[in-house]
């Protein structure tokens, strides 16, 4: 047991003195270590040709015991390029070393890194250092110089140099880069303003051929004058060189507006009458006036744009102004146009015109129609007819209405009266103060409807008188004859309408109806202007086919205006009356009168009338009365009358040794002798034979 404790006691006193050893021999000092870095910030710079790149140099002495960092060499430098290393700005040649470097301390060098002008391409570099104190002990960091190529501008221009407002203008420069890096910007400076160009399409993408940038801009936008561009461009590292300056351009015109086509309508007229001025206006650059007027007699009018337009003033829009001749006065007037887009006044339509003519008058029908532009004023005013020269008025005029009419300036006018009561019947003249001798009546070459009267006339002062004739005119179907088929011995009434187709009356004039160039009759009578009137006369009609003439105004008192439709002929025929002529021998008597209308039966079947009917061919005869209805009075119960005694037939003309006839006995009712047959048969025979011979 004690032996056991003993052992117990030497463990735990050996734990304890190991516990206690432990520290004393983790203590102990490590043996010396060299460690050296070197660090170059930043890895990578960018310069272009001429630039001095600057970097920073760590030196680390990484190492447990104090140590000097020798900077060996910097390797990489192309020909031509120069590194500086520096100490506190100070150059240091190479081997370099630094003091004393306390263990786990840096020390800080610069580096400058010279490109040389002509330099094209970077280069990537490395610093070498060792450890003083073991000089096993190295480390090296590369870092990079990157040469940039500043892009360059070129061809810098603005197409068209000159144009106007509505022109199209394009700002154009190539951009080129020989590190192919596109613009991180490129613009164009307009007036000091920039604007961002575009990359133009179709283009192969190369920045170091070249790569062309544009801008388009209007001359609405840049406004009328001169103007200035330059380029400006970089690539994100360096601005761009070349084509930078200041270029002038481009001129932005304006083009003017101009006028056409003005008038006034209509050119003449009276107070009542509207007048409207218009003219076309037209930019071609589609700007609406500014302002647009009508100067009429010195004074502006503002001008509307007419309704109903597409509002395209390139292709010309109209404007107008109205105004009542009332507003102007009477007398001639003058006007012209002026307009302006704001810019420019416009040319073209803008001389001084004359017009209108507004008429002076006192009379509300009549107009002025048309006037030559050199007319400075008419006027027209009712005249009494007791005012006017009648000396040399032609046979047969009769005076309607005279009127005075007065003009100035030179040429021609056009007149026209309205209202006039049967105008085309009308004819026009002029009394001339100015013909040998003085006051003569001149025909006007007038113009005539139903109610207007238009002529025209040369400027001076003249009376004017609208008069009438008459004229008496007859055409075939004027004349009628009663009965229209006579037979001879009738009496035939003749009538005919007489026309006066003139604007006077015809008074007591003279009908005259002929059989051939025989005088049948006259009739006197009268015929207002534009109306009808009759004339008729009695004939004893001749068998035969007969031209009847009727001639109006026959005695030729009536002084018309047209001479030559005075007459007219009709044709009539007239029938054969049937003559009894009694026969010999043994008997005979008068052809049968079946009617009893005084024509045989048998002349009535040659006459084609109806041999029953005793109104057939004349229902004026006694037989046909009597077969007519009695009036509505009562009638006297008629008395019989006696029956006439059988007359004696008439003898026949004595031969010169005259023989007696016996006188024949009555025919028994019912019975025809023998004689009246042959009677008949040898009458139709004679008509036969004298049908045969007309023929």
């Amino acid at each position: 047991m004690m032996e056991k404790n003993k052992t117990i006691k030497l463990l735990v006193g050996l734990w304890i003195v190991a516990t206690l050893l432990m520290p004393v021999i983790s203590a102990q000092v490590p043996p010396p270590e060299n460690d050296v870095i070197v660090g170059v910030t930043p890895e990578s710079r960018t310069g272009k040709p001429g630039d001095t790149l600057t970097y920073d140099v760590n030196l680390t002495n990484n190492g447990n015991v104090d140590d000097i960092i020798v900077v060996d060499s910097i390797t990489g430098v192309p020909p031509g390029w120069t590194v500086d290393l520096k100490d506190a700005g100070v150059p240091q040649t190479l081997p370099y070393r630094t003091p004393l470097l306390v263990s786990k301390t840096n020390y800080l060098l610069t580096l400058d890194v010279h490109i040389p002008v002509n330099a094209t391409t970077g280069a990537t570099m490395t610093i070498n250092i060792h450890s003083l104190g073991n000089v096993s002990v190295t480390d090296t960091d590369s870092f990079a110089c990157l040469v940039n190529n500043a892009p360059i501008l070129s061809l810098g221009a603005v197409n068209p140099a000159t144009g106007n407002l509505s022109t199209t203008f394009t700002y154009s420069v190539n951009y080129t880069d020989a590190d192919n890096d596109p613009p991180g910007f490129i613009k164009v400076i307009i007036d000091g303003t920039s604007y961002p160009m575009n990359h133009r399409a179709g283009q192969d993408g190369d920045h170091t051929n070249g790569e062309i940038y544009e801008y388009t801009i209007t001359g609405a936008v840049l406004g009328v004058g001169s103007h200035t561009f330059q380029f400006n461009a970089s690539d994100g590292i360096d601005y761009a060189t070349g084509d930078t300056g200041v270029h002038s351009g481009p001129t932005v015109t304006n083009r003017i507006p101009v006028l056409s086509s003005g008038a006034v309508n209509p050119v003449t007229g009276n107070l009542s009458t509207t007048f409207t001025y218009s003219v076309i206006y037209t930019d071609a650059d589609n700007h609406a006036p500014s302002s647009i007027t009508v100067t009429i007699d010195g004074t502006p009018y503002a001008m509307n744009h007419r309704a109903g337009q597409d509002g395209d003033h390139t292709n010309g829009e109209i404007y107008e102004y109205t105004i009542t001749g009332a507003v102007l006065g009477v007398g001639s007037h003058t006007f012209q146009f002026n307009a302006s887009d704001g810019i420019d006044y416009a040319a073209g339509d803008i001389a001084v015109h004359p017009g209108p003519i507004i008429l002076e008058t006192n009379l509300p029908n009549v107009e002025l129609i048309s006037a030559d532009l050199t007319i400075t004023g008419v006027s027209v005013f009712s005249l009494n007819l007791s005012e006017i020269n009648e000396t040399y008025k032609p046979n047969g005029v009769i005076s309607q209405s005279a009127y005075m009419i007065n003009s100035t300036g030179a040429g021609q006018f056009t007149l026209r009266f309205t209202n006039i009561t049967n105008a085309n019947f009308i004819t026009g003249y002029k009394i001339d103060p100015t013909t040998v001798p003085p006051n003569q009546w001149i025909e006007l070459d007038a113009t005539t409807t139903t109610d207007t009267v238009t002529f025209t006339m040369s400027v001076g002062n003249l009376i004017v008188v609208f008069g009438a004739i008459p004229d008496l005119t007859v055409s075939p179907p004027d004349i009628s004859f009663y009965p229209a088929s006579p037979t001879e011995g009738d009496s035939v009434s003749i009538t005919a309408i007489i026309h006066n187709i003139g604007g006077a009356d015809a008074n007591n004039f003279t009908v005259s109806f002929f059989d051939g160039t025989s005088l049948i009759g006259n009739d006197t009578i009268s015929g207002n202007a534009n109306s009808t009137s009759s004339a008729s006369t009695s004939w004893t009609s001749v068998a035969g086919n007969h031209i009847i003439r009727v001639v109006a105004d026959s005695g030729d008192v009536i002084v018309e205006s047209d001479e030559t439709n005075n007459g007219a002929n009709k044709t009539i025929t007239v029938k054969e009356r049937a003559v009894y002529r009694p026969g010999g021998g043994g008997g005979g008597g008068a052809p049968r009168d079946s009617d009893g209308d005084g024509y045989s039966d048998i002349n009535e079947m040659l006459a084609g009338t109806d041999p029953n009917d005793p109104c057939d061919p004349n229902p004026e005869c006694a037989a046909c009365l009597a077969t007519r209805p009695p009036t509505p009075t009562p009638s006297p119960i008629p008395t019989p009358a006696p029956t006439p005694k059988p007359e004696a037939a008439p003898a026949p003309t004595p031969s010169p040794t005259p023989t007696p006839v016996a006188t024949p006995a009555p025919t028994p009712p019912g019975k025809i002798p023998s004689f009246e047959a042959i009677f008949a048969i040898l009458g139709l025979l004679a008509v036969a034979y004298l049908l045969k011979k007309k023929r």
